[in-house]
């Protein structure tokens, strides 16, 4: 979405979208875009040359320790144990500090009444609910690049690695 307003914004950050804001230099409110230019001649020249953008939610993070510091914390893929009881603040956690990759040791594993006890706001209808489902539930509203990984995410990519290579026949 590109706005020049704050309502332009907001909308876009209910929505789930990605949000520009154009023609706005002096806006105390620029942070609730990705990105901001103060003209839109600026923003034209943008979509010749387009660069990686930080997301939003990751502003704050990116700010504090570098675009290629969130790029390093995004790569790393983490195995988390779907049993213990902290599982889903720690996953929280880990997202907030740039982790991207996360791998449950136990994917049909069901939140426990522990787990949900330790996740404040989290609505009681997602007890004995897969747990996989619920961290996709967090990770999606808060953390876009975030994602849990399937065992099929790990042959994909080993699959789409040899795809690339020519087949014996041409």
């Amino acid at each position: 979405m590109v706005g020049d307003f704050v309502f332009d914004l907001v909308g876009a950050r209910r929505a789930g979208m990605r949000a520009v804001l154009v023609q706005r230099p002096e806006a105390v409110w620029k942070y609730w875009a990705d990105v901001s230019f103060d003209r839109l001649a600026q923003f034209v020249e943008s979509l010749n040359a387009p660069e990686p953008l930080v997301p939003w939610e990751y502003a704050a993070l990116a700010a504090e320790i570098g675009k290629e510091g969130l790029k390093k914390a995004a790569e790393k893929e983490l195995d988390i144990s779907a049993s213990d009881p902290r599982v889903l603040p720690f996953l929280l956690k880990k997202a907030a500090e740039g982790t991207a990759l996360f791998r449950l040791d136990d994917p049909l594993a069901a939140l426990t009444p522990e787990q949900w006890v330790n996740m404040p706001g989290l609505a009681p209808s997602w007890l004995d609910q897969p747990i996989v489902k619920v961290a996709e539930y967090l990770l999606n509203n808060r953390f876009p690049l975030a994602k849990v990984l399937f065992e099929e995410d790990r042959a994909g990519t080993i699959l789409r690695e040899i795809s690339v290579t020519p087949s014996a026949g041409g």
